[in-house]
């Protein structure tokens, strides 16, 4: 089996988050009903590329087809890859909260982490992740929920 190693702080940052996510979020019960089929996805022109040799850092992923960035949310919860247009409202947000640097473009990256780890160190908000928008700091920002 061939893995990929992965590196930088994003990738250990979403690592991170994911794994808190999944041990502090409720169970979710199974549906009664099978959900309707997802609408096709348009299919790129650029072709796939090849695999890589391993990258040196700390998460490893296996080989298999890479999945395309989170573009929603996930039970309340957006961080480092995820896109859209919750991430825009809450760059939006954070602009009006004075975060002026930031650029609001629907995408949730270096900047956005460190403007959401900002305000969770200035309001001192512990309850999400350090640099991941969770109900807690939702709350402290008095925003809607996603």
């Amino acid at each position: 089996m061939r893995v990929r190693v992965l590196s930088g702080s994003v990738a250990g940052s979403a690592l991170a988050a994911v794994l808190w996510i999944l041990a502090h979020a409720p169970a979710i019960p199974p549906p009664h009903a099978a959900p309707p089929p997802l609408p096709a996805r348009p299919t790129s022109a650029s072709p796939v590329p090849s695999a890589s040799p391993p990258l040196v850092g700390t998460a490893v992923q296996a080989t298999t087809p890479t999945p395309t960035p989170h573009t929603g949310h996930l039970l309340g919860y957006l961080a480092p890859g995820s896109t859209g247009p919750d991430v825009l409202r809450l760059q939006q947000l954070l602009f009006a909260q004075g975060k002026t640097y930031l650029t609001p473009d629907a995408v949730y990256g270096p900047t956005t982490e460190r403007a959401v780890r900002e305000v969770q160190q200035e309001r001192t908000i512990h309850g999400d992740p350090p640099g991941v928008y969770g109900p807690a700091t939702r709350a402290a920002l008095g925003a809607a929920p996603l």
